[in-house]
């Protein structure tokens, strides 16, 4: 184990650094906005590190439920096992949806998972947006 402080601790003092002290030093408005965004890019690798493998978890036990795939208990081999499962999932899941094995009637399991899948998806990229939703139902 990595002693303190940990990777998702460096990337938020990296990130004040920038947003409070770097930023309001650049007297170049093209510089400020890039390194605004580069402020950003590291809040996402933030919550990519603490949220996303649980939230990918999620979405493979919804995928493998609505398309009645045995659920897989074992653990994963590889950190890539997981992504590489969740994207066949979800070829499988959209090949069902356009030859109409899957029921994507509004309302039903499907739009449920989606609905889900969308939120988890912006609890990383922009948690801003929920919040100014006023949070959404989810996870």
């Amino acid at each position: 184990m990595q002693d303190l402080p940990d990777f998702e601790e460096l990337l938020a003092a990296v990130r004040r650094f920038i947003e409070e002290e770097a930023v309001p030093a650049m007297p170049d408005q093209r510089l400020r906005f890039r390194a605004r965004i580069a402020a950003n890019l590291l809040g996402i690798l933030g919550r990519e590190a603490a949220l996303g493998r649980s939230l990918l978890e999620g979405e493979r036990r919804r995928l493998e439920s609505l398309l009645g795939v045995e659920i897989c208990s074992t653990p994963l081999g590889s950190p890539e096992d997981l992504p590489r499962r969740v994207e066949e999932l979800n070829r499988e899941l959209a090949r069902r949806i356009r030859t109409g094995e899957i029921d994507a009637s509004p309302g039903g399991a499907l739009w449920e998972h989606l609905r889900l899948t969308a939120v988890e998806k912006l609890r990383i990229a922009n948690p801003g947006f929920l919040d100014r939703l006023g949070g959404s139902k989810g996870p």
